[in-house]
């Protein structure tokens, strides 16, 4: 019996010992599980090497591209921010190579169970639709002007807008350009006839449309840009030239706009638009290329009426090339008899186009209704003039060469009232072509 006991108690000893040895065994496998189910965990929900990356953004213009630091959501950002749901994200329209992803590390001892994708990210990409801007005061329109950026819309309300001359120094793409516009009772002046334009414009890619400009010494200037477009615009009453483009500035737009009553203050420098400088002014800084002449080229000037002005409708100088002055009219124009204004067209440039305008309504004063001019070495040549009327009795041609170089007159302008014939080469009838 006591044998038997002990026995017994031996072997009720060796299972007991056995199961807890095995209970033992298990815990320590269900630990190691879990403690390597929280290191994949946590190398799932590693803070992302790239976070402090900066995205570059390219618009369609590549000479706008610009890096735009991405921001760093704040820890406690991120605590307060409402968690994203764990769906899979649908891809945004810029691809996932556009947008600057962002992590922020967690707070000491904090075990999150949301996913990765509930953090927000952020992207500093352009935005593809308009940037709406509206003002009514002079002060919120040099605000707009000045924090302007490529797409902006910056709408003006009707009402007077007076100050010293705003300028327009930013820069849209041709894809993106920055917009002003309004109403024809949206009115910009500089409250007389100082020597500053109401708007200079020497960034590239605006659009002036829609407003009117009056009592200042020059509408719009524009230096030194490209892209830029005006049109529906109403000038009037302004000291010397309505709309200049100048300085080296490629493919601007005039187009659809009135513009009457220049030169109130001088006369004679009067002109509706002006493409270029004189050589005379070539050496003045700002004014010319790389070259020391203006090469202000590409210039498109359509659909506009030019009326009453003491000086040429539109006055295209020696160094502009390939520009293109068609469908305006020319009503009541150079009327001063001052600075050789006696045509509706002075033309020295080469390569221009110049076709399907109107002249009429001509002062005893007016001689021709268009003049092609070789006022310096290797220009006022190259011009092609077609389908133009010159309408009423001027003493000179319809058409005048000085002298007739290789510039082509077709034979479908008509001057039907010209003393002297359609075409003149320095004052000898010639015939057209074909």
């Amino acid at each position: 019996m006591p044998s038997l006991s002990r026995s017994r108690h031996r072997s009720w000893g060796g299972r007991t010992h056995r199961k807890n040895r095995g209970q033992i065994l298990l815990l320590v496998l269900i630990v190691g599980m879990m403690a390597a189910g929280v290191g994949i965990f946590l190398r799932g929900h590693r803070p992302d090497s790239h976070a402090s990356e900066q995205m570059v953004v390219v618009h369609a213009d590549a000479s706008s591209a610009s890096a735009v630091p991405a921001s760093v959501p704040s820890a406690s950002a991120l605590a307060a921010a409402p968690q994203a749901s764990s769906a899979p994200r649908a891809p945004t329209s810029g691809g996932s190579s556009t947008a600057a992803r962002t992590g922020a590390s967690r707070a000491k001892g904090e075990v999150s169970a949301q996913p990765h994708t509930s953090r927000p990210s952020v992207s500093r990409s352009a935005p593809t639709s308009p940037s709406p801007i509206s003002v009514s005061t002079s002060e919120q329109l040099s605000q707009a002007l000045a924090a302007a950026q490529p797409g902006d819309v910056v709408t003006l309300a009707p009402g007077a807008y007076t100050g010293p001359g705003w300028v327009a120094g930013a820069s849209g793409t041709s894809t993106r350009p920055i917009t002003v516009r309004g109403p024809r009772t949206a009115v910009l002046t500089t409250g007389g006839f100082l020597d500053s334009a109401a708007l200079t414009i020497t960034g590239s890619y605006w659009k002036i449309q829609g407003v009117s400009i009056t009592n200042a010494t020059r509408a719009v200037v524009v230096d030194r840009s490209t892209g830029t477009v005006l049109e529906d615009l109403h000038v009037y009453g302004v000291g010397a030239e309505g709309v200049v483009f100048r300085a080296c500035s490629l493919n601007s737009v005039l187009r659809n706009s009135l513009v009457e009553d220049t030169g109130q203050a001088t006369p004679g420098n009067g002109e509706g638009v002006y493409v270029g400088s004189s050589q005379a002014r070539w050496g003045e800084p700002g004014r010319t290329c790389t070259d020391g002449k203006d090469h202000t080229n590409g210039t498109l000037i359509e659909g506009n009426t030019f009326r009453n002005l003491p000086a040429e409708g539109a006055d295209l100088k020696e160094g502009t090339d390939s520009g293109t002055l068609r469908n305006n009219t020319f009503d009541n124009v150079a009327f001063s008899n001052q600075d050789s204004a006696d045509s509706a067209v002075a033309l020295m440039g080469s390569h221009w186009t110049v076709s399907a305008n109107l002249v009429r309504n001509n002062q005893p004063s007016f001689r021709d209704g268009i003049q092609v001019a070789d006022v310096t070495p290797g220009y006022g040549r190259g011009n092609v003039l077609s389908g133009n009327r010159i309408e009423g009795p001027i003493p000179g041609f319809g058409i005048t060469l000085l002298p007739q170089h290789d510039n082509h007159v077709t034979c479908d302008n008509l001057a039907p009232q010209a003393y002297m014939g359609v075409v003149g080469n320095w004052g000898t009838a010639v015939s057209c072509q074909d």
